[in-house]
């Protein structure tokens, strides 16, 4: 076996013309070609044995699709959209929450893996469109004015992927629903602080 040394690394020659490089800390393995043409793949270990990986390096790959992360980031820092299920108008609305993390899992009596049972599945009706966006992530959102009690009051019709759609709960006014929307049906973190 030959040691030939090149700017700092050091570069180890087996007799079958495979390279190995030794990395103290994190060990990468070494791909060449053998004399018939295979793959031949080294690792050294941190002891100094050489592991031979060429059955690895030689099998078919296999592609496999990963559903698409949702970050994280944006997730933990949304207040909680409610904690009990009586804060939730319409139970694909308590749904939507669960999944994306803002609502407790508490909030899932049964442990199936979808909170608020009990919860209406009826959508609301009535009153004017007075907004509506398409955020980035698909999610449709429109706010409806509703003047039909004595007060005049607002909620969101929200179509969200393969849920579908549903109604939220009541706002008092139409600038605590756009940041409601704003919030928690947008791909991107909002500014929550309106609500």
């Amino acid at each position: 076996m030959k040691i030939l040394a090149l700017a700092a690394a050091t570069i180890m020659v087996a007799p079958s013309a495979a390279f190995a490089l030794p990395y103290p800390i994190l060990p990468y393995p070494t791909v060449s070609r053998d004399r018939a043409g295979g793959l031949r793949c080294l690792m050294e270990r941190s002891n100094g044995e050489i592991l031979d990986l060429s059955s690895l390096c030689n099998s078919t790959p296999r592609t496999t699709t990963l559903p698409a992360a949702r970050s994280t980031a944006n997730i933990a820092t949304r207040p909680l959209a409610g904690t009990t299920c009586e804060d939730f108008d319409h139970q694909l609305e308590a749904l939507y929450h669960f999944n994306l993390g803002t609502a407790p899992r508490s909030m899932d009596g049964d442990s199936d893996g979808i909170p608020c049972e009990m919860l209406s599945q009826v959508e609301r009706e009535g009153g004017d469109r007075i907004w509506s966006s398409t955020f980035t992530n698909g999610n449709f959102t429109e706010l409806i004015r509703d003047a039909g009690r004595t007060d005049v009051f607002y909620y969101l019709r929200v179509r969200a992927g393969n849920l579908g759609t549903f109604t939220t709960r009541l706002f008092s006014d139409d600038a605590r629903a756009r940041a409601h929307a704003s919030c928690y049906y947008s791909e991107d973190l909002q500014d929550c602080s309106g609500l």
